[in-house]
């Protein structure tokens, strides 16, 4: 009986620290998830900007775009989690903006030079 009890905490354990590791994608996850309830137009960026990082602090992806997960080498192992997360992101912010916001922002490869150009245009 001990031992179940010892498997099951274990068990817990290992899943939370699973989840917490910020290149973990939930299989809810997807490019077209819901992360902001109105698309961004070029009005009210702040607002918008905010509601964002709050769903993706949620998600554990913040780090993407504050500079805590920097993109690994692409000879490392991490790499592909890497770009699958940043992927991911890019997608999450192009598909809650305008499409004229959204063509204008596509050239950047990382989800942070989107964000960066945002913030230096909006």
């Amino acid at each position: 009986m001990g031992s179940t009890g010892d498997s099951s905490v274990s068990t817990t354990e290992g899943f939370a620290r699973f989840t917490l590791d910020p290149f973990y994608v939930h299989p809810s996850d997807s490019p077209g998830s819901q992360l902001a309830l109105v698309p961004f137009d070029g009005h009210g960026f702040i607002l918008w900007r905010s509601r964002m990082f709050t769903s993706l602090s949620a998600k554990n992806k913040l780090g993407l775009l504050d500079g805590r997960i920097n993109q690994p080498n692409p000879n490392s192992p991490y790499y592909p989690y890497w770009e699958r997360c940043n992927d991911m992101v890019k997608a999450w912010i192009t598909n809650y903006v305008s499409r004229d916001i959204a063509t204008s922002v596509m050239c950047f490869r990382t989800a942070k030079k989107v964000l960066t150009d945002m913030n230096e245009r909006f």
